[in-house]
């Protein structure tokens, strides 16, 4: 086992001493804990063990912990002694980590830099201000920083740390005095990329204000996670920010949460504000295994969330967004029960665009369509399996469309728009669809309540298929959709509308005669 610096205490490993009963509790009370919480109170128990009775050398009286109150939580193991901290949910310690408190040390960037040299796993920061700002601090091994709550400990950070481990940060208030593109709170420092995998990246109930970025997690630079040939000999896993608020220099370019090369990432329980020419919660290249989850991003001018760039099984769902949701170039997403005070937009460039299904939000739009310049794209690059569900479009704003499908290359393949309603105000109309070769797009059963309530389809070829929507005027060609079935019933007939919008009803009289005539 270690032994104890001045300045910390050594947490006690199973068949081993404590060192120092009274610095054991010291801990305790700096993580803000009842010592009757963390220990136990349950009562004496007897017979103890000489394992249980080498655990508690070094306590007495004056340590406000009884040898009774001690016994009952470690029942006669030594190893309880460990499990009584962890489970306080507030802290985990492991066996034989060195726990320091930075009122031992200081509150400067060399105080906090002797507190690593010490050896320490768990930096403890109580309330105050500390200043770490300055080159870039790269810690040589896990460490876990907790600090007193948000807005309690507030820490300065410039170019903030760069990581070779993972690491475990909570409670911690974070602030970046001056800007740059450098200045990001915490990121893996890939080199020219990662030789191997990396893991455990915890933030919990941590603010950060004024970086470029709260925390950079990439296994790799952006051209290589862009390319689709790339191949990395090591990812970023198991990440998770929960419970985080994260500000944007006002009037900068700015995101907050970004992903390159990272497989296993939550989301969950944050708070974005601002940001431009960033996305708020960003995936680029490579990413897997994504779960965004009632998050809130308050107006990101460039994207509240976006998916981009070869990234695929990802779930985006329960966010309250007033920036964008952004797919582009990547498969297995799905985007569900969202509210987005902006658009929904799936685009293809380089990559497929597959398996993505929208289906339960409250947006402004949606829309599939191609990005970036016409010698940008590459032609064998394909959006297909594509589901526009039971969404909620409303509060148009101006936008062209409330829905609209834009095939300019035959690239666009299976899509379709089933059971949305859409009731917000569009200076060209409802439905959009721009056809051509290889599409195969279905709109269907959608509710139109605008006073613009036109459906256009545009273009050659393909194939588009227009049924059962209410409220709409139709323009353009659209094909018969076949359906196979043994047997129909329709107790007042079958009504029709043509092509040219006139209405008719097919229905059997009494007799049984098959008669054409006006709706009912």
């Amino acid at each position: 086992m270690p032994e104890p610096t001045q300045r910390g205490v050594i947490v006690p490993t199973p068949n081993e001493p404590v060192t120092n009963g009274a610095a054991l509790v010291s801990v305790i009370r700096r993580l803000g804990l009842s010592v009757d919480v963390a220990l136990g109170g349950l009562g004496a128990v007897t017979n103890l063990s000489p394992e249980v009775l080498a655990v508690l050398e070094g306590f007495d009286a004056e340590t406000d912990v009884t040898d009774s109150t001690v016994a009952a939580l470690v029942n006669n193991s030594a190893s309880d002694v460990r499990a009584a901290l962890t489970r306080t949910g507030k802290l985990p310690v492991g066996q034989g980590e060195l726990v320091v408190n930075m009122a031992d040390y200081g509150t400067s960037r060399s105080a906090f830099l002797n507190a690593l040299n010490d050896g320490a796993d768990i930096v403890y920061f109580p309330p105050g201000e500390y200043d770490l700002t300055g080159n870039a601090i790269t810690p040589t091994k896990r460490i876990t920083l907790a600090g007193a709550g948000r807005g309690s400990a507030v820490v300065k950070l410039s170019t903030g740390f760069r990581l070779t481990h993972g690491i475990d940060v909570r409670g911690i208030s974070f602030v970046c005095p001056s800007y740059s593109t450098n200045n990001r709170a915490f990121q893996v420092d890939y080199g020219a990329g990662l030789s191997e995998d990396v893991s455990g990246f915890y933030f919990d109930g941590c603010s950060f204000d004024g970086f470029f970025y709260a925390t950079y997690m990439a296994g790799a630079d952006y051209s290589d996670a862009s390319d689709p040939d790339f191949t990395p000999d090591g990812y970023v896993r198991d990440v998770k920010i929960t419970n985080c608020t994260s500000r944007a220099p006002s009037g900068s370019n700015a995101g907050h949460f970004q992903h390159l090369v990272c497989q296993d990432v939550v989301i969950a329980g944050c708070s974005t504000y601002g940001g431009q020419n960033a996305s708020s919660y960003n995936f680029i290249g490579g990413n897997g295994l994504i779960r965004v989850a009632n998050n809130y991003d308050q107006n990101n001018s460039y994207a509240a969330c976006e998916i981009e760039n070869f990234s695929g099984e990802a779930a985006i769902t329960g966010n309250v967004f007033g920036g964008m949701i952004w797919v582009d170039d990547s498969t297995g997403v799905s985007i569900t029960g969202n509210t987005v005070a902006e658009r929904i937009r799936l685009t293809i460039q380089s990559g497929d665009l597959r398996d993505i299904a929208v289906v339960g939000n409250v947006a402004s739009r949606a829309a599939v369509t191609r990005f970036g310049d016409a010698g940008d794209q590459n032609g064998n690059a394909i959006a297909d399996n594509i589901m526009i569900a039971h969404n909620v479009f409303r509060v148009g704003g101006g936008a062209t469309w409330g829905v609209l499908l834009q095939d300019q290359s035959g690239r666009i393949r299976d899509v379709e728009v089933a059971g949305n309603l859409i009731a917000g105000e569009y200076a060209t109309g409802a439905i959009g669809v721009v056809r051509n070769a290889n599409m195969y797009a279905r709109v269907l059963v959608n509710r139109v309540a605008t006073s613009d309530n036109s459906m256009t389809i545009s273009g050659s070829g393909g194939t588009v298929h227009v049924f059962a929507n209410t409220g709409v005027t139709h323009s353009g060609s659209r094909e018969r959709m076949v359906v196979n079935t043994r047997e129909l019933q329709f107790t007042d007939g079958v009504t029709i509308t043509q092509p040219n919008g006139t209405v008719k009803r097919i229905y059997v009289d009494n007799s049984g005669t098959l008669l054409v005539g006006d709706p009912l």
